[in-house]
């Protein structure tokens, strides 16, 4: 079946930047930082729409804990066919470089999951930059005890 969103143009800016960035590259973000991404479909339709973004790299060992994910949920129309949906970079978000891998879209009681590579073609990205660490001890021992 043919996909009903085609992905128009993902936009991913920080409101306090004023030139443009290249998506390929990966916007620099930290935690506190909005991130905002434009949604285009091909028809009009009154939809809710989530995106997500995951860790690409291996999580750091100093932010075991941390999530690898990043999802975005608060939304804005533009027109009748292109949405804003925005979020803020959450505090315990692990560093390293983020691509958008899906978007979640709920018409009525119905979702569907568009997924990067097959539904949509854009390549974006975010690098993130997170300064906290976690600090978990090493396990010393693990057995069954009778």
């Amino acid at each position: 079946m043919k996909s009903l969103l085609r992905i128009l143009f993902l936009i991913v800016s920080l409101c306090s930047l004023s030139a443009a960035q290249d998506l390929a590259v990966g916007l620099r973000v930290h935690p506190g930082d909005p991130v905002r991404v434009l949604v285009g479909f091909k028809t009009a339709i009154t939809p809710k729409v989530m995106v997500r973004f995951q860790l690409v790299v291996p999580l750091q060992t100093d932010q075991m804990g941390f999530s690898s994910l990043l999802d975005l949920r608060e939304l804005k129309g533009i027109s009748e066919k292109d949405y804003e949906v925005s979020g803020k970079v959450p505090d315990l978000l692990a560093s390293g470089q983020y691509r958008l891998t899906q978007i979640y879209v709920t018409i009525g009681e119905l979702t569907r999951t568009y997924d990067a590579g097959t539904d949509f073609h854009d390549n974006v990205t975010l690098d993130v930059a997170n300064e906290q660490h976690s600090s978990f001890p090493d396990i010393d021992k693990v057995k069954i005890v009778k």
